[in-house]
């Protein structure tokens, strides 16, 4: 419902932008029990579930990298072989590695409802920051009250996802 109202009465956003919005969280669901239908199916760990999506994925991202016409972009970047864009560049290629790692060790550990969820909520918190540090996003009352009741459903999702989990274990082993 937060969602809903947000949506609504955003003043920035645009139908196309929202509908991308709710498209990419509908496909990562649908990825993230991928991932964790194929990691329990092969019984790899989240490093080798990773390996194997990267690999093959990779000749995908290199036909739409050659179809977009990137290539001959990054080739014309000036300071393509300068070693400070070069040390930039691995760590950023580093942190995603440790981000994409992390996210199926997420999944690999919790449900894919769970990482979603979680990733959700990373993504407010950088839009937050987004807003105050660079400005210009919406600030009206009830874009707040509906992002701030989404925020509230995301919170209660995990708080109850935990109580459960521990309402499991307890079941599991009984204190006698």
């Amino acid at each position: 419902i937060g969602t809903v109202i947000a949506a609504i009465s955003d003043s920035l956003g645009t139908r196309l932008g929202w509908a991308a919005g709710v498209a990419s969280c509908l496909f990562q669901g649908i990825y993230l029990a991928y991932v964790k239908k194929s990691g329990a199916e092969t019984g790899l760990g989240a490093f080798g579930v990773l390996y194997y999506h990267s690999v093959i994925s990779l000749p995908i991202l290199v036909a739409f990298v050659i179809v977009m016409g990137e290539v001959s972009q990054v080739l014309a970047y000036p300071q393509l072989f300068h070693v400070p864009f070069l040390v930039v560049l691995f760590f950023s290629l580093s942190m995603g590695v440790v981000l994409n790692y992390a996210l199926f060790l997420a999944t690999e550990k919790t449900s894919p409802t769970s990482t979603l969820v979680s990733g959700q909520v990373k993504s407010i918190l950088q839009t937050a920051v987004g807003m105050f540090t660079f400005g210009g996003g919406d600030t009206s009352p009830r874009y707040l009250f509906g992002t701030l009741l989404n925020i509230s459903g995301g919170i209660g999702y995990g708080v109850s996802k935990y109580l459960d989990m521990r309402e499991r274990q307890q079941m599991a082993h009984p204190q006698t």
